[in-house]
């Protein structure tokens, strides 16, 4: 993403920009009825704008400058201006287009250029824009004679080409200590690249000092240096890098996820059994059927005062009961009022309740859900939790006390339900902010930024984040750690031990758990022009015809008289070439024709079509950086009318 921008901005007439905006309204009003043609008036106040006015009023009809009835050989007309690519219609879509452009934040990365302009003209000067349109009134405005205007061209949408005009201003005059001074900003400034954002989202240029960029545009934080004092004789070229963050910063914390997603409406819990410890309200429905002597079938509504109506019983009071405990005073007082007759109860309809999530909830306030709605229910209904507000530490209060904690990490990483409570009306959900952290990365199952509840070591940790993956080497492991607020310190921990595994953490620790070495130390790679390359288990006394035990394992047209191995020495990993014949080594296997291998040789087999380049201007290169005067490489050179020319070493080693 590169912008440039100019350090003024264009100054704009109030009558010039009235007659724009009445020849806009008129013009666009007759482009929807066709009926409707421009007024005398309207065409008059057209003519006496400027020509980059008039043609931009022309794009946005999906007019061009020829369609318009007006002289082309006006000079006026003849400038040449940049206009939005027509893939984007209406003012709400440029809008639109303008929000999706990614903002500045903290941690980015950005290369920062200025150039010195020659000419007047040079000023206010667009010379590029990002690929993402923004308003009309920044178009019009920025694009000015004298500048090199290019939009770029990206798969969704095409610019139109635009021919930049030669400059016409004057050029600027300054003296040689003006011009080294300016000069000597533009050395230092690009020196001090790449330049990352605080994590306040601001930049520390040498020479300007500190200004705050996140949450803009590239192509407003071009802008918002363009006015700083010291960069107004600046041409200013923002370079937004895409890096992918390291460390801690690749981290996301764990759990968040839970919530993405969520929908935007909450449907009623309806089809799951009423549990025996539900609390019956108003608004609740009790079914009643009547069995024996007395048949009949109600359903009785909770009223306001907590009562229903039973027909043959009168008001019984239900409000604040357990759903058992209701069910047994009904069949109850049925058996003991109604002689011969039984009563079977079950909960109908379940009334609404209103509730409260508060805290660091995405979107805090007041819900209404089921009666038979939980903590999670709720969280889930107001777009769940934000991921500075604690996923260990949701609190439930009911009338001003705190009566439920609930843990998220019991759900998440043990599938347990139990703290997961059923709510009350007027409950609230307070979510705190987030405790200490600690994150852990590598070779873990789960590397991610684990909130801390009575963990305290370092195998706690590890546990969050699933365990150690097979490739991990625990005996590396390492806390990087903030020490005082001002220094960062590292711990080494061998996870392998019991005191590595009881190291105490702190709150933003960072757990790194290496992996194994790439490298295999008991085995024979085998590559090139063969059937089967790959890894073979070295053993003590394996020779080379043991991976090439017959010429069926080469591919055809395989160089049988000349195979290289590159052995790196124990110790040192000083590289050694030797060569062998393979035609030689199969008659006599038990001679030194059939060389023996060691741990991590790697045996090359050439074709004789494509030449020996691919494999040996590597291994050249090694020989020649190893070279010392006490110990030289014997490589020599063979050109001319040979199979294959290269540089080898003059005898095995």
């Amino acid at each position: 993403m590169k912008i440039f921008a100019s350090g003024r901005t264009m100054r704009r007439g109030t009558a010039r920009a009235a007659a724009a905006l009445l020849v806009i309204a008129g013009m666009v009003a007759g482009s929807q009825a066709m009926a409707q043609q421009p007024t005398p008036a309207q065409m008059e106040a057209f003519k006496n704008l400027p020509p980059d006015q008039q043609q931009a009023i022309l794009e946005s009809m999906g007019m061009s400058g020829a369609e318009s009835g007006t002289n082309r050989s006006d000079e006026r007309v003849e400038t040449p201006v940049t206009v939005w690519p027509r893939s984007v219609e209406t003012r709400a879509e440029r809008d639109l287009a303008r929000d999706r452009e990614p903002r500045l934040a903290a941690g980015d990365s950005l290369i920062v250029e200025l150039e010195l302009p020659q000419y007047k003209g040079e000023d206010r000067v667009l010379t590029e824009r990002p690929s993402q349109p923004v308003a009309e009134s920044v178009n019009l405005g920025a694009v000015q004679p004298g500048a090199d205007n290019k939009l770029p061209t990206t798969q969704a949408q095409r610019a139109p080409q635009v021919t930049p005009p030669q400059t016409t201003g004057r050029e600027i005059l300054r003296t040689d200590t003006e011009r080294q001074g300016l000069e000597r900003l533009i050395e230092t400034v690009r020196r001090g690249n790449p330049y990352r954002l605080d994590q306040a989202g601001a930049i520390d240029l040498p020479g300007i000092g500190v200004v705050h960029l996140a949450g803009l545009t590239a192509y407003q934080a071009t802008q918002r240096l363009a006015i700083e004092p010291f960069l107004r004789e600046y041409r200013i070229r923002l370079t937004l890098l895409p890096l992918e963050p390291v460390g801690s910063a690749a981290l996301k914390p764990f759990g968040y996820d839970l919530f993405a997603g969520v929908p935007s409406t909450f449907a009623p819990v309806s089809d799951v059994p009423v549990p025996t410890e539900y609390v019956v309200g108003p608004g609740d429905r009790i079914e009643v059927q009547l069995i024996g002597n007395v048949r009949g079938r109600y359903s009785l509504t909770v009223n306001r005062d907590g009562r229903i109506n039973f027909p043959e019983l009168g008001p019984v009071p239900v409000a604040g009961m357990r759903f058992e405990e209701l069910r047994s005073r009904i069949e109850q007082r049925v058996s003991e009022q109604m002689i011969g007759t039984q009563a079977v109860v079950t909960m109908g309809d379940l009334r609404s309740i209103r509730v409260f999530v508060l805290g660091e909830a995405e979107r805090p306030g007041s819900y209404t859900v089921s009666g038979l709605a939980t903590i999670t229910n709720a969280l889930f209904a107001s777009g769940g939790v934000r991921t500075i507000g604690s996923l260990r530490n949701i609190q439930l209060k009911r009338n001003g006390r705190l009566v439920h904690r609930l843990d998220l990490y019991d759900l998440l990483l043990k599938g347990d339900t139990s703290g997961d409570v059923r709510l009350q009306p007027g409950d609230v959900i307070f979510i705190p902010a987030v405790g200490s952290t600690a994150g852990v990365n590598g070779a873990i199952r789960r590397p991610a930024i684990y909130e801390l509840k009575g963990e305290t070591t370092a195998a706690e940790l590890v546990y969050l984040g699933g365990g150690l993956t097979p490739e991990a080497d625990a005996s590396l492991a390492r806390i990087e750690r903030i020490q005082g607020g001002q220094d960062r310190i590292v711990v080494n921990v061998d996870l392998g031990g019991e005191d590595g595994r009881g190291t105490r953490l702190k709150s933003g620790d960072l757990l790194s758990i290496p992996a194994a070495r790439p490298n295999y130390s008991n085995a024979v790679n085998l590559v090139g022009h063969v059937h089967r390359p790959g890894l073979s288990q070295y053993r003590n006394g394996l020779r080379l015809t043991d991976i090439i035990p017959s010429v069926d394992d080469l591919k055809p047209n395989a160089d049988l008289h000349y195979v290289l191995i590159r052995r790196e020495q124990s110790g040192t990993r000083r590289v050694q070439v030797i060569s062998a014949d393979l035609e030689q080594a199969w008659r006599a296997p038990l001679t030194d024709a059939n060389p023996r291998l060691a741990a991590r040789d790697q045996v090359i087999v050439f074709d004789l079509e494509t030449g020996r380049e691919q494999y040996l201007a590597a291994i050249i290169q090694e020989l020649k950086l190893q070279s010392t005067s006490s110990q030289p490489s014997h490589v020599v050179t063979v050109s001319g009318q040979v199979r294959h020319r290269a540089s080898t070493r003059s005898s095995p080693a």
